[in-house]
């Protein structure tokens, strides 16, 4: 049978019997490609994963071309890119902060091997378009964003400031994807700015988190300053004026 490995052991006879067998040897028939166990990805940017392998065992015949397969769920896949080189960069209608799985198919002149070994990553997450402070008292600001783009991000970075954004204080980072936040323990009649970038745990940190979104500002409330210059003025009957 083609592209099938075979084991061998040989046993000697004469006329006093058969020996014990040998040790095992073992080969393969010519036939498909070996299918591919490299396959590594790299999350290059919102827009782009890289794929890696090496070539497999050609078993024979002239190597043809690799075809690599995509998709969303690693259940349901589709034909993506062809290729003649054992990397690719996919930049092909890929969409921010989502999940793609993929495995690549090698051909030679016989034939096209069995699918490889299937791997996943995520295109990198994209930030907030906007956020909202709301100030609720002295010292508590709440904190709201609009959702990102794409759906495999695992969390928000929330970040504080009081000097105008030049320096930056990490307030949490979020492991789920609620899009609100409370920033308590703030100082009475302080000027804040916030920001929020959105996290991918599962991703490196350098394409894990996204670049901040715009900044939101707002200035806690306080109590009032002591009155000045008081001054009271005796009037007719039982009246003072004060001013």
């Amino acid at each position: 049978t083609t592209s099938t490995a075979y084991y061998y052991k040989v046993s000697a006879i004469n006329g006093l019997g058969t020996s014990a067998a040998s040790s095992s040897a073992n080969g393969q028939t010519f036939g498909v490609p070996n299918p591919i166990t490299t396959l590594a990805l790299t999350t290059i940017s919102t827009s782009q994963i890289d794929l890696a392998w090496t070539q497999p065992s050609l078993n024979g015949f002239v190597f043809v071309d690799y075809t690599i397969e995509r998709s969303f769920d690693g259940v349901v896949w589709q034909n993506h890119a062809t290729t003649t080189n054992t990397t690719y960069q996919d930049t092909l209608n890929t969409n921010e902060n989502t999940e793609y799985h993929y495995r690549v198919y090698t051909q030679n002149s016989f034939g096209t091997s069995v699918a490889g070994n299937a791997e996943m990553s995520f295109t990198a997450p994209t930030p907030p378009a906007a956020v909202s402070a709301t100030v609720q008292s002295d010292v508590q600001v709440d904190l709201s964003w609009n959702n990102p783009v794409g759906t495999s991000h695992t969390g928000f970075l929330v970040e504080q400031s009081t000097d105008a954004g030049t320096t930056w204080t990490t307030i949490t980072t979020t492991t789920n994807q609620n899009i609100l936040y409370s920033a308590v323990g703030l100082t009475p009649l302080t000027d804040y700015q916030f920001r929020v970038s959105t996290v991918n745990q599962l991703l490196p940190q350098a394409t894990g988190t996204s670049v901040p979104s715009p900044i939101a500002t707002a200035t806690t409330f306080g109590h009032p300053d002591v009155p000045t210059g008081l001054t009271a003025t005796a009037l007719t009957g039982s009246q003072i004026q004060l001013d």
